[in-house]
């Protein structure tokens, strides 16, 4: 029952008890005992009022969302602290497979020749590997290659990207070996390749 019904209730009662003070004769009844009554009337219509009001529910804990949004930043789903992006899944935001290349590894070049190497991959994550991305160099010979080399445009899961460098063979002979990586547009390093190649 409402704080408003209750109150109606109680302007009723006040009302009858007007009425029947008009109409009685109460010139043999002591004032201080109708208050009395009439006070335990009030009090015990409010108490069973509020007998008849539900109780307050507690408010419920709304559940947190665990969907991730469509072509967001990948770095905006993890903390940076590593146990908690492998702990999540969130490692498999950036997903990359080796589907082929040009120049295969123990290819012969001259001192100084110059050469193109193309890396075709696939991405088999769930994020889009946006122009923020890019190919650098991890560790070896860089090969005449100065800077990371950033995508040219955007490649969705599922599909393909076939990065082209240009590199230059060392000097002196020898065999030389340079690793690469990918990067996300926050610097997170997935799908490593490499290139080994004989200078003669």
């Amino acid at each position: 029952m409402s704080k408003k019904t209750v109150l109606s209730i109680l302007v009723v009662v006040a009302m009858l008890m007007v009425v029947l003070a008009c109409q009685v004769d109460f010139s043999n009844v002591d004032q201080d005992e109708v208050a009395d009554s009439v006070a335990q009337t009030l009090e015990a219509k409010a108490a069973e009022a509020e007998q008849l009001q539900p109780p307050l529910q507690p408010e419920q804990p709304q559940p947190t969302p665990t969907t991730q949004p469509d072509n967001a930043r990948c770095c905006d789903w993890y903390d940076h602290d590593y146990h908690d992006y492998h702990h999540y899944g969130y490692a498999e935001c950036n997903q990359a497979k080796f589907i082929s290349e040009t120049v295969r590894d123990y290819s012969v070049f001259y001192p100084k020749e110059p050469f193109t190497k193309v890396w075709r991959l696939k991405n088999i994550g769930y994020c889009t590997w946006t122009t923020d991305y890019r190919l650098a160099l991890q560790s070896g010979d860089p090969m005449g290659v100065r800077y990371d080399q950033y995508f040219d445009h955007e490649v969705k899961p599922g599909e393909y990207i076939d990065i082209e460098v240009d590199m230059r063979a060392p000097y002196p002979r020898g065999e030389y070996t340079t690793f690469w990586q990918l990067q996300d547009e926050c610097g997170r390093k997935f799908g490593q390749v490499y290139l080994t190649i004989v200078v003669r």
